[in-house]
């Protein structure tokens, strides 16, 4: 799988700042891929590590809508 552009992370990190439970309830409703393809570059060291994917994770987290075994 291609990794996530940076400019798309720009901008669903500000979506997710501005309304996490709408970005976690899409996430769980269309059952997306993209959550785990963001989470598997959340790693200490990963190079594609950057604040967008800790500010999507965060927030998705954050808004309490997905348990951490679905994250």
């Amino acid at each position: 799988m291609d990794p996530v552009p940076l400019l798309a992370l720009k901008l669903l990190s500000a979506i997710a700042e501005r309304n996490p439970p709408l970005i976690a309830r899409q996430m769980r409703k269309q059952d997306s891929l993209l959550l785990p393809l963001i989470a598997e570059n959340y790693q200490v060291g990963h190079p594609r590590l950057n604040r967008h994917t800790i500010n999507i994770i965060k927030s998705v987290i954050q808004s309490k809508e997905l348990s951490l075994s679905e994250i």
